[in-house]
């Protein structure tokens, strides 16, 4: 086994709120990582290790270089339906290997993402899709009834036809404070309250050598992609050429495991 196996515990997830004034605060501050974007950071990891583990969930193991390749796909689907740079796109997808294709698929469309986690009450995911002001959102077939249900205009997965698109990126602009999430907090009042966050924020946090993930880690994904701590479990991976370990049921289970260490050798 090249490289080692580790493991980093989802110890972000009870920081939900506080990742938001982090990441916040950060991108405020500019300069110290280059003029770049997610999917610039994420491709230079395509060119530097194109086979090796992006994506890890239930047997199936997907490089960098084909998540790269089905989240153009995916944005070029994205800008059919009508999504232009800053737009607001809604993932409400079940746990798994489509919702991280999903999340950059929308960054390289030029849009900025509004994860809407399936498993949250109706009236909750409703108040997120209008307040957000989501162009459309991305479901599938089993989540497709609820985003329906949310007044929201669903795109479903299955119907878009991803296998006959161009697998290079589309042509977008996007700087570094374009906007790359909303995410919404509880708020004082009780009711949630929408935060945008730019690319600038993730790139400062994942890439500063202090937050000390290498290209031979394993990073799991147990948090909702609906909490900020879920972005940088994604990012904290794919921007430092790590792999990403997405569990079904937020728990890596002991099969889980070993599938991972069948995968990583």
């Amino acid at each position: 086994m090249s490289g080692s196996l580790f493991f980093r515990l989802n110890f972000l997830t009870s920081m939900h709120g506080g990742v938001v004034r982090v990441l916040g605060s950060l991108a405020s501050q500019g300069g110290g990582f280059g003029n770049v974007v997610l999917p610039e950071v994420f491709g230079e990891w395509v060119v530097r290790t194109p086979d090796a583990p992006a994506v890890v969930c239930a047997g199936e193991r997907v490089s960098y270089a084909e998540l790269d390749a089905r989240a153009n796909r995916l944005a070029h689907a994205l800008l059919d339906e009508g999504v232009v740079p800053g737009s607001r796109v809604g993932i409400c997808l079940n746990r798994g290997i489509r919702p991280v294709v999903a999340l950059l698929g929308v960054l390289k469309a030029g849009a900025a993402a509004v994860p809407l986690d399936p498993e949250y009450p109706l009236d909750r995911l409703e108040f997120m899709v209008a307040d957000s002001g989501a162009a459309v959102v991305l479901a599938e077939a089993a989540t497709a009834e609820t985003v329906v249900a949310t007044g929201g205009r669903a795109v479903c997965w299955e119907n878009l036809g991803l296998d006959t698109r161009h697998t290079t990126a589309p042509q977008v602009t996007l700087v570094p404070q374009s906007a790359a999430y909303v995410f919404y907090t509880s708020g004082s009042t009780g009711r949630p309250k929408g935060v945008v966050l730019p690319h600038e924020g993730f790139v400062r946090v994942v890439r500063d050598p202090n937050f000390g993930v290498r290209a031979s880690d394993v990073v799991s994904q147990l948090s909702t992609l609906s909490f900020d701590a879920g972005a940088l479990e994604v990012w904290g991976a794919l921007l430092n050429g790590a792999a990403l370990a997405v569990s079904v049921e937020r728990v890596l289970s002991v099969e889980e495991l070993g599938v991972l260490f069948v995968f990583m050798v």
